[in-house]
C-alpha cells in the first residue's frame, strides 16, 4: 500500500503538481482551465474549506450551513479525485485521507458529511475511516421550476 503524504493543497501546489486536477475538473464541469485554477486558489485560502493534497489524490471538503435558524452544520465534500482511478493501491491509500475529513468536522462540531457521489473512491473503502462504518442514504427532494 502507497503512504501518501498528505498536505493542505496550496497555489504553489496547484502550479506545480496539480495539472492533472485542473484539466480533470475542467472536464467534469465544461468550465476552461483558467476558471478552474482561479477557482481552486481561492477554495485554497478559505477556513471553511478542507483542500488536501497527495501525490495522486486531492480532496476538497466544506462546511455548509443546512438549516440557519438551529445554526446545523454539515462538511460537504465537493470532490476526490486520483490520477488513477483504476489502480487499487492508490484508491486503498487516498481513502486514508478521510481520516483527516473525520478529525476535521470533529474539531468543527459537525456530526454528519456528505459525500460526493462521484467520488473516485468507492464509499465502501471510505466508511472505513468513519465512527459507524455505514453510509446513510439521504432523499433529496427537487423540483423543476
Amino acid at each position: 500500500m502507497l503512504a501518501p503524504a498528505i498536505r493542505h493543497f496550496t497555489p504553489v501546489d496547484l502550479n506545480d503538481r496539480a495539472g492533472w486536477v485542473v484539466n480533470r475538473l475542467a472536464q467534469k464541469y465544461n468550465k476552461s482551465e483558467h476558471f478552474i485554477a482561479n477557482y481552486l486558489r481561492a477554495l485554497s485560502n478559505r477556513n471553511d474549506c478542507l483542500f488536501l493534497y497527495a501525490d495522486f489524490a486531492v480532496l476538497m471538503a466544506e462546511m455548509v450551513c443546512v438549516d440557519p435558524m438551529i445554526d446545523k452544520w454539515v462538511v460537504q465534500e465537493r470532490f476526490m479525485l486520483l490520477q488513477d482511478r483504476q489502480s487499487y493501491p492508490q484508491i486503498e491509500a487516498a481513502a486514508r485521507i478521510y481520516e483527516q475529513v473525520r478529525s476535521w468536522a470533529k474539531s468543527a462540531g459537525i456530526e454528519r458529511v456528505i459525500l460526493d457521489p462521484a467520488s473516485d473512491v468507492p464509499k465502501e473503502e471510505v466508511r472505513n475511516y468513519f465512527w459507524s462504518k455505514k453510509i446513510f442514504p439521504e432523499e433529496i427532494l427537487t423540483v423543476r421550476v
